[in-house]
């Protein structure tokens, strides 16, 4: 699992800006506190 990409996803929960890019941190599969986002608009 990346760190970076948690860090990410724990900063979009405190922002709610509904857009999130994990696309430059290497992930094989989505990490399930990226569900939690209930106001996720974009994901790239």
């Amino acid at each position: 699992m990346s760190g970076l990409a948690l860090r990410l996803i724990a900063k979009e929960k405190e922002e709610w800006t509904g857009k999130l890019d994990l696309g430059k941190c290497g992930l094989l599969y989505l990490p399930h506190e990226l569900f939690e986002l209930k106001l996720l608009v974009t994901l790239f």
